[in-house]
């Protein structure tokens, strides 16, 4: 028996005669054409990876990108930003403006109420006194 095409593989695994007559090589047989020949999967898996990381997301953790990557695969198609027209990547990209300019804005101050107090008394005085020496 010739066993170089599917379909001499497919008579061995189906035919009750052949099976019984060759059992092992039934079982390898139907495994063999259960086996996933092309690697669709896998580049679908690199495209989705691709989509999350990209230059903004740059700083984002392993265990993050997996979740991104998990519910990108397994759960409800969620619309490519690139596929959007000019007019939906402009408001796009005005939200992302006004999102960073506001964190900007809330990261500076929250940097700045981190300072003890104690210290803007000292610098204070200090500064006076050295323009008070110089005049």
């Amino acid at each position: 028996m010739d066993l170089s095409t599917s379909d001499s593989l497919m008579v061995l695994c189906t035919q009750p005669e052949k099976r019984t007559l060759f059992l092992c090589f039934s079982m390898l047989a139907s495994k063999i054409l259960l086996m996933q020949v092309g690697t669709a999967e896998v580049e679908r898996s690199f495209s989705t990876t691709n989509r999350i990381l990209r230059s903004e997301r740059c700083r984002l953790l392993p265990e993050h990108v997996d979740i991104l990557i998990k519910i990108s695969i397994e759960g409800p198609g969620i619309p490519d930003d690139r596929d959007g027209t000019k007019a939906e990547k402009a408001a796009l990209n005005l939200l992302l403006d006004k999102v960073v300019h506001e964190w900007k804005k809330g990261s500076t101050s929250s940097a700045l109420s981190a300072v003890p107090v104690s210290r803007h008394k000292i610098a204070r005085p200090t500064q006076q006194r050295i323009t008070d020496a110089g005049v």
